[in-house]
């Protein structure tokens, strides 16, 4: 569902730029993603922008009023994929409201090490018996 996961990210890189944009407190954008075993961690800070509490409850409870469309498709793609995406509020040294936070969790591809499954198991194998040297001059005389 590798477009599904296209989607949410740029949905979330894109909600962060724009709220970014609507304040005059640093503009500052901080995205940091990891691998954890076989799940992929991303997460998201904008300082200066808050989500309202009706906005952190729409990701959470199921039946939620819409309040921001965008959020509401993410968190909607998100359990397509089996993911789970967090919106949580960030305070500063002083107890005070500082930035907001997106963090999404999914299950990541297989690295190109894993082993892939086997596709054809009914492939036609055959078996020759004889010297190293007979079976060079037979493959050499086949191409």
């Amino acid at each position: 569902k590798e477009e599904v996961l296209q989607q949410v990210f740029y949905s979330t890189v894109t909600s962060a730029i724009t709220s970014s944009l609507n304040h005059n407190k640093g503009r500052k954008i901080t995205l940091r993603s990891k691998s954890l075993g076989k799940s992929a961690y991303i997460k998201l800070t904008v300082n200066g922008h808050v989500f309202k509490t009706e906005e952190i409850n729409q990701t959470t409870q199921r039946n939620a009023e819409v309040v921001d469309i965008n959020l509401k498709l993410m968190s909607e793609l998100m359990s397509d994929v089996d993911g789970k995406i967090v919106l949580r509020n960030l305070f500063d040294e002083q107890g005070e409201l500082s930035s907001s936070c997106t963090e999404l969790l999914f299950d990541r591809a297989p690295a190109a090490t894993d082993k892939a499954p086997v596709e054809d198991k009914s492939r036609l194998v055959s078996v020759k018996k004889g010297k190293k040297k007979d079976l060079i001059r037979e493959i050499r005389s086949n191409q």
